[in-house]
């Protein structure tokens, strides 16, 4: 509080005060009574026992510095009439009068907020706990009350679960890195195993080759920690911006700390990654140079065997994987949830095992679909391409891991993109279908005269029409009805339109109605009377088109009748689950009803300030009691944090999967380029010239690029047509309407491939470069390698 006139309180001895007490009066107090600083003002106690009046001196005049009623526990208006005083002279002073009247004492605390981070709510919870523990143990009759401690339950357990809902989604691309992490450890190992056998015939252990990787990867494992830790604030930002996916906006910057979980997710990461060159360098230590030898003369009969011993267990793991669909999909309507809640996050789990289960199985016809187009295009290509085709059917062992990651990521990426954009397009939907136009506005008219003929003075509606930024308006009236047989009187809406405004003005889609919305128009347009009816309105009566219907609004006794044009499943701002609707022209029904007010739907340029012509409206009459933007609800929609982070782990997610597929496949064309320096000797040494073997290479970086590209888009296809639609989000009531449509991304597809295009021609490039650098005419060298 502020004091406004006077002087502070100040404790006074009772003897020289002569028994006057000190007191400030609240500013409404001071005007209402007309009293002033220094006034000395009499008071009488309610108790029969003591009737000597208290005098009180006015010692200053308050009022509230903040009037937020998050900081006073009451409004402050409550203590309008109450006398403050000190505490010192409370207990010293007024204790003693009112005797046995005091029984309760009451503090309130209010803590400062500005430092409060999510990892000590769990702290300040337990505290709060313990606090009231200890406090009921010293004395019963105390209680202490924290308002704040239930809005931190919630907010602890919608963090939690938010947490965990970001880890769900967070699996695929965990997925990505650590097949990622096992491709990277083997090409590192594998390109090194000359010199471990070199070592292992020199005497070096198993164990001390072992324990040179580890120290090598405890180096490396700490750099990438503290650029890990670095680059965290930054990536947590950017997922922050996400608008939709793999789109950007620019918002206000997340307030971030560095929690030591993060530490704890880092040091997991890297220690994953330890593990995993551990676990190749372990095998390949374990070799000699004759089991080295053996194994490089064998390897493609090695990864023949070891892939038909994992047959029976892939199909084993895809026939899991459609036993789940199946479920999902007789629980389909189960899946709906709220509008206050989310996508449950373990039905994102089941899309990613279905991709990885197809891909892998998938994988298995890679060796037959190349040999038959080898075989088949063998006389009409030239040779470099037959090479190309030739060495990806034999070596395909080889090329599985690769090509099951950037199938992974794609598919995924086309999934992730198919049922962002989905969700994005159906909560829009949602809400345009709520609204009716971009933007709804209600007008108070003024009522002149009659009672059953009712009469209204009201703005003129072309001047909605005129103002800029409307590109289209039109009236629409709702008006409760009900209609008379069916089994009593069952109440039902209709919506009064202007046939040709409506159309421009208000939104549609054509999911709507069998016919689209000219030619149902068309219909209202050809009889006045004409009436388009809810499909379940016709199934319920058996009515056909060109039936008359009659309905009744309440206190008119004079019937609205109707003839049946046409029939809707659905229509803006009418749910068939609040019962039947109809929708005919404005105009018939005004003129049995009367004039009755209307809304006013608008459809605005994409520039167009709402506010602006809000306030332009008022300038010129009208008086509007409600207002409804369809942009701003669905803007405020997008910055919900669940709804962020879900956009925000996708678009994160699909980035980092192509950026660690790009590494993979870079890797992967290196290390293969050094495997091969003999093989392109002896290309050399019978003829193909340089640009020849160049071509061989990369037409095989392409076949397989192309390979992974179609795979990933199919298996992406068909994961999104199967798992988008069950994953569904409704309201509470209007669960279904309108329908979940699932939206093929297709242009976010175009930037899926834009970037791995990119990859592609980096990729080649390097590869190109490495490849004119070596001096293959020299490769043969009695028989080994230069």
């Amino acid at each position: 509080m502020e004091i406004v006139l006077g002087e502070s309180l100040e404790q006074v001895d009772p003897a020289a005060a002569g028994g006057v007490i000190s007191a400030w009066v609240s500013e409404r107090f001071y005007y209402d009574h007309d009293v002033q600083v220094g006034d000395r003002l009499l008071f009488g106690i309610d108790d029969p026992d003591n009737v000597a009046p208290v005098e009180v001196l006015v010692k200053g005049v308050w009022r509230p510095a903040d009037a937020d009623r998050g900081f006073w526990f009451e409004e402050p208006d409550a203590f309008a009439f109450y006398f403050i005083v000190s505490e010192a002279d409370f207990m010293a002073r007024v204790a003693p009068i009112l005797v046995d009247q005091v029984r309760k004492y009451a503090w309130f605390l209010l803590f400062d907020d500005s430092e409060f981070k999510f990892d000590k709510v769990a702290p300040m919870l337990a505290a709060i706990t313990r606090i009231q523990a200890r406090t009921t143990g010293i004395l019963s009759h105390v209680d202490l009350t924290a308002p704040a401690y239930e809005l931190l339950r919630k907010y602890a357990e919608r963090a939690a679960a938010l947490r965990t809902f970001l880890l769900l989604l967070s699996l695929p691309v965990l997925l990505a890195l650590l097949l990622y992490t096992f491709i990277s450890s083997d090409i590192m190992v594998a390109s090194e195993e000359g010199e471990i056998v070199t070592l292992k015939s020199r005497g070096a252990s198993s164990l001390q080759i072992a324990g040179l990787y580890l120290l090598e990867m405890l180096a490396i494992g700490a750099l990438c920690l503290i650029a890990g830790l670095l680059a965290a604030g930054g990536v947590t930002q950017g997922m922050g911006q996400v608008y939709r996916f793999l789109t950007f906006a620019a918002r206000p910057l997340l307030d971030l700390s560095l929690s030591t979980q993060v530490a704890v997710y880092a040091g997991a990461a890297v220690v994953l990654g330890i593990g995993a060159t551990l676990f190749s360098a372990a095998g390949a230590a374990r070799r000699t140079v004759v089991t080295h030898q053996r194994k490089t003369a064998r390897e493609e009969f090695l990864n023949r065997a070891r892939r038909s011993a994992w047959l029976p267990f892939e199909l084993l793991f895809l026939a899991g994987v459609i036993y789940a669909y199946w479920r999902l999909q007789q629980q389909e309507q189960a899946l709906q949830v709220t509008a206050g809640t989310f996508v449950d996050p373990l039905l994102l789990l089941a899309p990613t095992v279905f991709v990885a289960a197809v891909s892998l199985v998938s994988l298995r016809g890679l060796p037959a679909i190349t040999g038959l187009l080898g075989r088949a295009a063998s006389r009409f290509i030239s040779v470099p391409l037959w090479l190309a085709i030739a060495q990806i059917s034999r070596r395909s062992g080889n090329n599985r891991a690769l090509l099951f990651l950037l199938i992974f990521t794609i598919a995924l990426g086309l999934f992730s993109a198919t049922f962002a954009g989905t969700l994005d397009t159906h909560y829009t939907d949602v809400v345009r279908y709520a609204v009716g136009s971009d933007l709804v506005i209600q007008v108070q008219w003024e009522q002149v005269g009659g009672t059953s003929e009712q009469r209204w003075r009201h703005p003129p509606f072309a001047v909605v029409q005129s103002i800029p930024g409307v590109e289209a308006a039109t009236r629409v009236l709702r008006q409760p009805v009900f209609v008379d047989g069916l089994e009593g009187n069952v109440n039902a809406t209709v919506l009064g339109i202007d046939r040709a405004e409506f159309s421009q003005a208000g939104w549609w889609r054509d999911d709507f109605s069998q016919e689209s919305l000219g030619a149902l128009t068309n219909r209202l347009a050809l009889n006045s009377m004409g009436v388009l009816v809810s499909s379940s309105f016709i199934e319920e009566t058996g009515l056909q088109v060109g039936d008359n219907l009659f309905v009744f609004v309440e206190g008119i006794s004079r019937p609205i009748s109707f003839a049946v044009a046409g029939v809707l499943s659905y229509f803006p701002t009418l749910y068939p689950e609040d019962g039947h609707f109809f929708v005919g022209n404005l105009e018939h029904i005004y003129r049995t009803i009367g004039n009755r007010p209307y809304d006013i739907w608008m459809r605005l340029d994409s520039s167009a300030d709402p506010a602006a012509i809000l306030e332009t409206l008022r300038t010129r009459g009208f008086i509007i009691t409600a207002a409804t933007d369809s942009r701003r609800e669905t803007a405020v929609w997008r910055t919900d944090p669940q709804r962020t982070a879900l956009f925000g782990i996708l678009s994160l997610g699909f980035v980092v999967a192509t950026v660690i597929s790009g590494l993979a496949f870079l890797l992967h064309s290196l290390f293969a380029l050094r495997q091969r320096i003999l093989q392109f000797g002896l290309l050399r040494a019978i003829g193909l010239s340089t640009a020849q073997i160049t071509a061989v290479v990369v037409f095989e970086k392409l076949f397989l690029v192309l390979l992974a590209a179609m795979g990933g888009t199919l298996i992406g296809a068909l994961t999104a047509a199967l798992f988008v639609p069950l994953l569904q989000i409704g309201t509470a009531v209007h669960g279904s309407t309108p329908p979940f449509v699932v939206a093929p991304a297709w242009g976010q597809a175009v930037k899926i491939y834009l970037a791995f295009a990119a990859m592609v021609i980096v990729t080649l490039a390097i590869v190109v470069g490495q490849l004119r650098q070596l001096r293959i005419y020299e490769a043969i060298k009695l028989g080994g390698l230069e």
